[in-house]
């Protein structure tokens, strides 16, 4: 999914959801989430170290876009 708000592609949706909800000055929670171990498979979260930089350049884009 290309997120053209944000300027990269945003592989979960997640930052499209929060920094939207942001914009229009929505209300953010909390929920605490209990993970168990996986009974079967594997997790489809390949290339942790350039995910977290994918999700770093969400983050400082994003902030960047709103505040100014």
């Amino acid at each position: 999914k290309y997120n053209g708000n944000w300027g990269i592609k945003d592989k979960w949706g997640d930052f499209d959801l929060l920094l939207g909800a942001y914009r229009i000055n929505l209300k953010i929670r909390e929920y605490p989430v209990s993970y168990e171990d996986r009974i079967e498979g594997e997790t489809k979260m390949t290339n942790i170290f350039l995910n977290g930089l994918r999700m770093l350049y969400i983050i400082i884009s994003g902030f960047i876009k709103i505040r100014f």
